[in-house]
This record gives C-alpha cells, structure tokens and sequence, in this order.
C-alpha cells in the first residue's frame, strides 16, 4: 500500500511540475531537469517532489531491511532523489559543471548502478523482467553521451523510473 500511494504521489507531483516548468520536453529533458537550477522552479520541485520522494523510499528501505535486495533497491532510489534535492542540474543537464551538477550525477549514478545490482539479486522475484530494466537502464545512462539517443533521454528515463517502481512494488 506505501508503495501505491508513493507512486501516484510520485505522478501527481512529477505531472504538477511539469506543467509549472516552461518549456519542459517529456522526451528530451530528464526528470531532473524539472528542478534544473535557474528554472524558477528549482526550490519547488526539490522541497515537493525529489525530497518527499527521496524520503518515503528511505522509510521503505528501512522497512524492508529483512531483504537487503529489496532494501538497496529502495536506498538506492532515494539516493538518487535525495541527491536530486538537495543538488539541482545544471541547465540542460550537462556531464560535468558546477560542483552541484557533479554531486546530483554522483547521486544519480548511485541511484541506477545501485539499482542494477539489487535486480541482479532480485531475479527470482522478478524473473525476466530483471532483465529488461537493467538493460533499460544501461540504454538510459549511454543515451545520456550518445549525441543520438540524447534526444529521448527524458523518454528513456522515465521508462526506467516506471520501471523501478513497478519492481519496487512487485518486491516490497
């Protein structure tokens, strides 16, 4: 149940920002760049979005420390929203910049390579589709450098997030 209702939170809010951002590309921007530093939203979007976010998979990794599997997928997550609170991207979202934009990549580079090691363990749980959301997860983090892909990172990651929940939930 905390699960269902984080999820359509996480919509809720990921939808009402969304539609705040100018400008914002679902296909072309990444989550993060709802927050982006100078969008006139940033302090919005990390205090009503990534920080309750971040937080309630906090509280599910600590309630599923029976399962450690579990419990690093759910970690992992809040890391990657936890860091994407407290450190906004840089506009456009670039690999390297600002000492914030490098500590929100480290956040969220911890956050999926995190989450690819607990669906490795989760494998029985998840069966095939463990496979599926690491490989769309690896798709997610070289189409952020390949010239071509970058144009539906935003896509991309938002099929992974889906994704993660959705074995979150099946697990939890």
């Amino acid at each position: 149940m905390e699960i269902l209702f984080l999820i359509l939170f996480y919509f809720a809010a990921y939808f009402y920002w969304s539609l705040k951002r100018l400008k914002y590309s679902h296909y072309e921007q990444t989550i993060s760049e709802l927050g982006e530093s100078g969008s006139g939203v940033e302090r919005g979007v990390g205090l009503s979005f990534f920080l309750p976010v971040g937080l309630a998979l906090a509280v599910i990794s600590w309630l599923s420390f029976s399962n450690q599997y579990v419990s690093l997928l759910a970690g992992a997550m809040s890391i990657g929203y936890i860091g994407g609170a407290l450190f906004p991207v840089d506009k456009r979202a670039p690999h390297s910049g600002s000492w914030k934009n490098c500590l929100h990549n480290l956040f969220g580079g911890v956050e999926y390579f995190g989450a690819i090691a607990a669906i490795r363990m989760l494998k029985p749980e998840l069966g095939f589709f463990s496979n599926i959301l690491q490989g769309g997860i690896v798709v997610f983090i070289v189409g952020l450098y390949i010239p071509g892909l970058r144009k539906f990172r935003g896509l991309l990651q938002r099929v992974v997030e889906i994704g993660l929940f959705l074995a979150l939930w099946k697990v939890f």
